[in-house]
């Protein structure tokens, strides 16, 4: 696990239309890929030591997270018709604005497209979120009667929580979260990321 969280893993993942994707992603971006998007299959990575690099290894997972790394890695290396998904923090009312505005502002800086979903997350104890950045802009997303038939081809048995209907909700944000999305202007680089502070422990 130390070796796969400091270096970049290779990934091939397919799309829908049976394409292959390759795409260099460090760990940080694919924790949370949905399989109603893609499947993805991570190559055992080698536990040779990474070249020197001028960043500080505290601050490389925050690099997967700039325009740089969307333009330079991933959007060269999506497949035609490829859709990058990547986990974008905290998505409630009183954090939307830490990192899940600027993730999706600097994808749509990049991206023709962008979409996010939104689910709570017990253990983090907040609404979380993803987003989909689709490389073709005249790419749509699938009607809740399209989701439901493909589902039904390709699964045996019924999901317990997700159908068509359902991911249609995810998709939808809330008015408060909508503003905060649409006022963000910040672009995430190198040289500017953004952090989520915690709120630190206290022994008792």
């Amino acid at each position: 696990m130390g070796c796969l969280m400091s270096s970049l893993a290779t990934l091939q993942i397919h799309s829908r239309g049976g394409h292959a994707i390759r795409c260099m992603c460090g760990y940080a971006v694919v924790l949370h890929v949905w399989v109603l998007v893609c499947v993805v299959c991570i190559k055992k990575p080698t536990c040779a030591p990474s070249p020197p690099t001028p960043i500080s290894p505290s601050l490389l997972p925050l690099q997967l997270y700039t325009k740089e790394f969307y333009e330079n890695v991933v959007l060269k290396k999506l497949a035609p018709g490829g859709i990058f998904v990547t986990q974008s923090g905290p998505a409630g009312v009183l954090s939307a604005h830490e990192v899940f505005a600027p993730i999706r502002s600097t994808l749509r800086a990049v991206f023709p497209s962008v979409h996010c979903y939104t689910e709570h997350i017990p253990s983090y104890c907040d609404v979380w979120s993803w987003c989909m950045a689709f490389s073709d802009a005249s790419m749509q997303l699938l009607s809740p009667e399209e989701v439901d038939r493909r589902a039904k081809s390709r699964i045996k048995g019924d999901l317990s929580f997700l159908d068509g209907v359902t991911l249609a909700s995810r998709l939808v944000q809330s008015k408060q979260i909508r503003r905060v999305l649409d006022a963000e202007t910040h672009i995430l680089t190198a040289d500017d990321p953004r952090f989520i502070h915690g709120a630190g422990t206290c022994t008792l």
